[in-house]
Parts: structure tokens; sequence; C-alpha cells
């Protein structure tokens, strides 16, 4: 998958999905992002997660045929051991249901 950066991230993830993630803000967004944030090695938060670069990230330019290579060799399946990392990461599914079990138990104390 080709995708931009966020919650879809984490999401293919989930389901095993190798893929690139590419990202563009305006240039000066960019700029004092950089300026303000420090110590962010990456932006897919698989990668954040994983504190290294599991899946490809091209932030602000990019060439089309470096994406096409990047999305072909994702396709190898490279990524999946990474891939299921981040899943037991995230932990079983129904990470809503056991919030709502927690906040429950927290009110009736």
């Amino acid at each position: 998958c080709l995708v931009a950066s966020g919650t879809v991230t984490l999401e293919l993830a989930c389901l095993g999905r190798p893929m690139v993630v590419v990202y563009r803000v305006h240039p000066l967004t960019f700029a004092l992002g950089k300026l303000l944030v420090k110590g962010v090695e990456h932006v897919a938060l698989p990668n954040v997660l994983l504190g290294k670069e599991a899946v490809p990230e091209y932030l602000q330019h990019w060439e089309a045929q470096e994406l096409c290579r990047a999305w072909q060799e994702a396709a190898q399946g490279e990524q999946a051991s990474d891939l299921d990392r981040v899943r037991a990461l995230l932990g079983e599914p129904g990470a809503a249901r056991r919030a709502a079990e927690q906040v429950l138990a927290g009110l009736t104390r």
C-alpha cells in the first residue's frame, strides 16, 4: 500500500499489509516542525513503535521511480516480521471494550 502517514499505518500493520509511507505538508509547516519537535526520527507510527524504519518513509520530496522501487520492495514481504511485532505491541483486538471496562471499574470503586 502507498499511504499517507497517520493511523492508517497502524491499521495496515494489524492487517499485515506492506506499505510505503509518503507525507507532504507546507514547507513552512515542515520547517517549523523540525525546529520545534526534537528527538523524533520517524513519523510513521509503526516505525515510531519499533524505534526503527521498518516501513519506508518519504517526507516532503520524492521521485515517482523511488516510490515505485520502494513499493515493489515492500511487496516482497520483507516487512512481515516487523508488522507482526507492531501487531503484538498493540495487543489483542478489543481495546475499546477493555478501556470501557477499566473506566467502569474505576467508577464503581
